[in-house]
């Protein structure tokens, strides 16, 4: 699960709207001409929701773990089954992203101070601190975004001021980093670093301005920042070959994070919000416009998180202790709780935040 929104949203929205968020996470990538209705209805709803969640809970391990942060620094490690609280500790005076690896035993985090990632093991331990700047360490940078990639077994981060992605593999037997061009690595003309926990950099035409959640590596797709004099393209990004393989202007800015992936009429169709709400809400895309158009069946790259996740994530939710912790954390007012608390971020006192 993805742990950052690119928007990032006050305290008070956070804590009205991550009960909604546990309801509309799944995508709905093959939504037929007669479920567009249904589609558009999920595609409004997720939008909305994307703007409450800053640090959203994060399971992994088939479930059997949670991570729970709050924006000061606190993250909690549960083992679910039966429900029990691993570890706590205050690992940042802030937090503005964090993702948990899929296998439960790296979490990376970013802070809004630091221009570094910081990586942690599974008991919250420091591992490696990664530099926020470009390769030959002129320019610094913050975090966008962060988002695990479980079939690559890595982490994807998206970076605000560079023209570049990078691709960090949690997977000991990872194939080696080249930084730079090399035209054949068989000829040793460059040294290669070590791909485990080492950033793979992929540059781009500009920094990122969100991306579609959801899609199945290697396949990314793109907005970025508009560049002086050109307009705002939508692009899909390979990281296998460490490019964009194809693009297609935009006519208007959307949220690209809240969209959904189907066929319309026997044509794939991006349905994404648009940041102006005051006209139409939602941007229609055809991607047969792709330039170069791709022999690809593009709704069934888009893998659906499910509603299976969302449940559990709920039914996890509702067993954690909380009376045991020492941070406040976003606690969602769940349907089926008893009673709901007067302010849903609480601490161990049980005290309103």
């Amino acid at each position: 699960m993805s742990s950052c929104c690119f928007s990032t949203g006050a305290g008070s929205r956070l804590r009205r709207g991550l009960a909604a968020c546990l309801g509309v996470l799944a995508l709905l990538p093959g939504a037929s001409a007669g479920g567009e209705a249904s589609t558009l209805t999920a595609a409004e709803s997720k939008a909305e929701a994307l703007n409450c969640a800053d640090l959203p809970p994060l399971l992994a391990s088939k479930d059997r773990q949670l991570v729970l942060a709050s924006r000061d620094g606190w993250v909690a490690v549960f083992d679910m089954n039966p429900s029990s609280l691993r570890q706590e500790r205050r690992v940042a005076s802030s937090l503005e992203a964090l993702a948990l690896s899929s296998d439960g035993r790296w979490l990376l985090a970013s802070t809004e101070q630091a221009s570094a990632l910081q990586l942690f093991d599974g008991r919250l331990q420091p591992v490696k601190t990664i530099a926020l700047q470009s390769l030959d360490g002129r320019q610094r940078t913050r975090v966008a975004a962060i988002r695990d990639l479980p079939e690559r077994r890595s982490f994807l981060v998206a970076l605000q001021d560079l023209a570049e992605v990078w691709e960090i593999s949690y997977d000991p037997l990872a194939e080696e980093v080249h930084d730079g061009l090399v035209h054949d690595y068989r000829m040793g003309e460059a040294l290669g670093k070590p791909g485990f926990l080492h950033p793979r950099r992929t540059p781009l035409e500009a920094p990122v301005m969100d991306w579609l959640k959801g899609t199945a590596a290697p396949h990314i797709w793109l907005t970025l920042q508009p560049r002086a004099g050109g307009g705002l393209r939508l692009q899909l990004l390979h990281l296998d070959v460490h490019r964009a393989i194809a693009s297609m202007p935009l006519s208007r800015a959307v949220k690209l994070s809240a969209g959904l992936l189907f066929k319309r009429q026997g044509h794939p169709v991006l349905a994404v919000p648009a940041q102006d709400q005051r006209q139409d809400p939602l941007e229609f895309i055809d991607l047969q416009r792709l330039h170069p158009p791709l022999g690809l069946d593009l709704p069934r790259i888009a893998n659906a998180v499910g509603q299976a996740q969302s449940a559990s994530l709920t039914d996890a939710l509702r067993k954690l202790p909380w009376s045991q912790l020492k941070g406040r954390y976003p606690r969602p007012a769940l349907a089926a709780d008893a009673a709901e608390p007067a302010d849903p971020c609480v601490g161990v006192d049980g005290a309103e935040s």
